[in-house]
């Protein structure tokens, strides 16, 4: 049996038409971070969001696939989890982009178009329900853990998706933050959702939310980290003065929890510059909301019903939180890496169960 999945990228963002086209056509349909706003949640043919830390059931449609279209996604570094080599391995790929800079950084024997080209397509509808199946098995909430203690990001994002409207701008921030937001954000039609995708960069938040809902006039919502948020907070009193519908959820962990962390896996548990114990902190968010005459709110635990009513919601996570799922990359003796395959996600599934699921006709 043949198993087609198409992977649209930004590059499609303006040519509805051809979205409705291949979202008609039955076939798994997989979107980039870039493009998460493109189909909504219950769009029948979605599954997912793959990428090194993208949705564990995405990563494995991908990898399953026996032909893989991409339609405008350029295929960077982490979309491809470093590994050109260990992409959709098994898969005829058909790469259509019209930058033909783009398709000449990809693998010679890929085929690779700068204009679209019809091919004969399968749509089992088989194929295509048992990639459904996939989100229940591993839907990204079932990734939280249960801490009395702190929030959770897994269950945070599941009720910020109730709270965003249909006519919301979602903002990611650089970091876990946006990231857990990309893996378990349920979008709605209508939404827009906005990131910066692979490079990043602390501090564009702020700015980007300010210039979304300038732009659109509509309401825009942030999820950042406590570290990138504070190199433009300046910017706050814009949003003061203008008096923008801009909320902003922010992950408090002390300091920069990614770079903390990699350090940690990377250099014997050693850290700088990263936390207060290593030479880096943050003032308190509540003396900063106030010097800015924004409202703020302290969420400790969601362990009872919680209404987000702060333009500044301040969001307590567990500073030892090492995020997953991801594609793991392990530091050899030599100093140089190994990549997982983008289906083997950390925390790994036990290995006769990811064979019986990828070996499965």
């Amino acid at each position: 049996m043949n198993r087609p999945v198409i992977l649209i990228g930004n590059g499609c963002r303006n040519n509805p038409d051809l979205i409705t086209y291949l979202s008609g056509l039955g076939i798994p349909i997989l979107l980039t971070w870039m493009a998460a706003d493109l189909l909504p949640e219950d769009n029948p043919v979605f599954c997912g969001r793959p990428g090194i830390y993208g949705q564990r059931y995405a990563n494995i449609c991908q990898q399953k696939a026996t032909h893989l279209y991409c339609y405008g996604a350029r295929l960077d570094e982490q979309q491809v989890a470093y590994r050109y080599d260990l992409f959709a391995p098994k898969a005829v790929k058909v790469i259509y982009d019209i930058d033909k800079a783009e398709l000449a950084k990809l693998p010679e024997d890929w085929i690779k178009l700068d204009h679209i080209q019809q091919f004969e397509l399968d749509n089992s509808p088989t194929w295509l329900a048992w990639c459904k199946s996939l989100y229940a098995r591993f839907r990204p909430e079932l990734d939280g853990v249960d801490n009395q203690h702190f929030v959770d990001p897994f269950r945070f994002v599941s009720l910020f998706s109730d709270y965003a409207q249909p006519d919301d701008i979602i903002v990611a921030g650089a970091g876990k933050a946006g990231e857990i937001l990309m893996q378990t954000f349920k979008v709605k039609a209508g939404q827009r959702v906005q990131t910066l995708s692979t490079n990043g960069a602390m501090g564009y938040d702020i700015p980007l939310a300010i210039g979304a809902c300038l732009a659109s006039g509509r309401r825009v919502l942030c999820v950042t980290g406590d570290g990138g948020f504070m190199l433009n907070i300046q910017e706050l009193e814009l949003i003061r003065r203008l008096h923008l519908p801009i909320q902003f959820f922010v992950h408090s962990n002390r300091g920069y929890a990614s770079i903390r962390m990699m350090q940690k896996m990377r250099f014997g548990g050693h850290t700088v510059g990263a936390d207060p114990e290593s030479g880096f902190t943050i003032p308190h968010l509540a003396e900063v909301a106030e010097c800015f005459g924004l409202t703020y709110q302290r969420i400790e635990t969601l362990d009872r019903q919680v209404e987000f009513t702060g333009q500044i919601v301040e969001l307590m996570i567990d500073p030892e939180y090492v995020q997953v799922p991801r594609v793991a990359t392990t530091m050899m003796p030599d100093g140089s890496f190994e990549q997982d395959s983008m289906e083997n996600m950390t925390p790994k599934l036990p290995a006769d169960e990811l064979r019986e699921i990828m070996e499965t006709e």
